[in-house]
């Protein structure tokens, strides 16, 4: 489904059925341990948040990747390599966007107009 989903350009059902994927090994090997089918799946999870500009998300499945693989593949793998620049620039949208920098959209955490309640309607008074 993962594969389908990537073929027709769904990144948010890819996302879905990443997640699943993410649950059921979670379910079999546990939270605490290293396994590198976890931290393959974590990457694409990450990688795949990061395309739909969900930054927040992504920092956290990427950065959950990052400590799998490292144990897994080591600190100089290519692997590795690669997937802590995506998690460092993930990381660096993110603070972007809590501080309602570059890149921050509306509603979470960018500028935002305030409204100016002190105008006074103009009219005719209502009865009471």
């Amino acid at each position: 489904m993962l594969s389908l989903a990537l073929a027709l350009g769904d990144y948010k059902a890819a996302v879905r059925h990443v997640r699943r994927a993410v649950v059921v090994y979670d379910h079999v090997y546990g939270t605490s341990y290293h396994h590198p089918m976890v931290g393959l799946q974590t990457y694409t999870l990450g990688n795949l948040y990061f395309e739909i500009k969900k930054y927040k998300e992504a920092t956290a499945s990427l950065g959950r990747s990052v400590e799998t693989l490292r144990a897994t593949h080591g600190e100089t793998s290519e692997l590795v390599m690669q997937l802590i620049q995506l998690y460092n620039k993930s990381a660096t949208v993110t603070k972007a966007m809590r501080k309602g920098g570059v890149g921050a959209e509306k509603g979470k955490g960018g500028p935002t107009k305030k409204k100016d309640k002190s105008k006074k309607k103009k009219g005719k008074k209502g009865k009471r």
